[in-house]
């Protein structure tokens, strides 16, 4: 009996063919290039890693808006949220719920950072 697991027929989804691309560019590419070429080439990597990391990430930003409602108290849209956060934390509003917007501060920055800088996050043990 062949315990292995069965090929996936529909082959390499997006965010996957993007990550392999970006590794591509960046391994096989840049090291053959010469300035300003290679930089070029290397910011484009990082721009298909970070695409790749943005489509596979779970969720739409539902659960961010979610999160943003509950903490102020209101509903409407996600940048509409964003902009009244922005306005509370400037007018002081925050300044007796000082630990419960750094729990939020600190949940959004570490989904932001897990797209756009994931080597900026501590070693997950």
């Amino acid at each position: 009996m062949n315990d292995a697991a069965p090929p996936d027929l529909n082959g390499p989804d997006t965010p996957e063919l993007l990550g392999h691309l970006g590794d591509w560019l960046r391994d096989e590419l840049v090291p053959k290039l010469s300035p300003p070429q290679d930089y070029r080439a290397r910011v484009a990597a990082n721009l298909l890693k970070q695409l790749a990391r943005e489509l596979g990430s779970a969720g739409d930003g539902t659960a961010e808006r979610d999160e943003l409602a509950a903490l102020l108290g209101e509903d409407g849209s996600r940048d509409d949220l964003v902009r009244a956060l922005a306005k509370g934390i400037r007018s002081g509003a925050f300044d007796d719920r000082d630990e419960e917007l750094r729990k939020f501060l600190r949940s959004y920055l570490t989904r932001r950072l897990k797209v756009t800088s994931p080597r900026w996050l501590p070693k997950e043990t």
